[in-house]
């Protein structure tokens, strides 16, 4: 049996149509199915107090926090994101600033509200633990890690919780973006692009 002109054209309409069904039925559940992620980021770093600080004095000034004598402070800020579509409930994320570090507190900052009674910090030498009763979909919150002979990048993050997975991100800095940026002098219209990403940060950031 021959197939017409017209037969063909029905054959691949449903072949096509087939093909199409069959991706938007994947899309669909992919976008409904249940993404349950957890991602952390280093938002700032910055020295506090270093062993150069009272190099200049004439007599030796020393250091000591909870009887332990340090040479140097740092702030690490680190940022935890709720990167899936779905609630996240009871998880622990520990923090591991080196092998040197001293982890010797560390806040919750931000408009927390409430939802700070959901959040508590514990630290043992090197180590924090953020214990977490729930986190919603892009919910974030910061915290503020003070740590003795911190090195900067030396921070990893850990975590166990069935479904769940921890990831790492990268957040931009409008200073580290300014400075290379600014460097490379870059012409138009490259550097309207420049312009449009540091504002989209600036708000991102507020």
């Amino acid at each position: 049996m021959k197939l017409t002109a017209s037969d063909w054209i029905n054959v691949i309409g449903w072949f096509a149509s087939f093909i199409l069904g069959t991706i938007s039925a994947t899309l669909v559940q992919n976008y409904f199915k249940q993404r349950r992620i957890v991602s952390w980021s280093v938002v700032g770093e910055s020295d506090i107090i270093t062993d150069k600080a009272f190099s200049s004095f004439n007599v030796p000034v020393k250091i000591f926090i909870n009887n332990q004598e340090e040479t140097s402070i740092s702030i690490v800020k680190i940022r935890i994101v709720n990167s899936g579509n779905t609630e996240i409930n009871q998880v622990t994320i520990q923090m591991n600033f080196g092998n040197n570090a001293t982890v010797y507190g560390g806040e919750f900052s931000g408009k927390l509200g409430v939802y700070r009674n959901h959040l508590r910090l514990n630290q043992t030498g090197n180590i924090a633990d953020i214990e977490i009763d729930y986190i919603n979909p892009s919910q974030y919150f910061d915290v503020d890690f003070y740590v003795g002979k911190y090195i900067i990048g030396e921070v990893e993050a850990d975590m166990a919780k069935p479904g769940v997975k921890l990831k790492q991100y990268i957040m931009l800095n409008e200073e580290f973006l300014h400075e290379f940026l600014s460097d490379l002098n870059l012409p138009f219209p490259f550097n309207l692009s420049y312009v449009i990403m540091r504002k989209l940060i600036l708000r991102i950031k507020n």
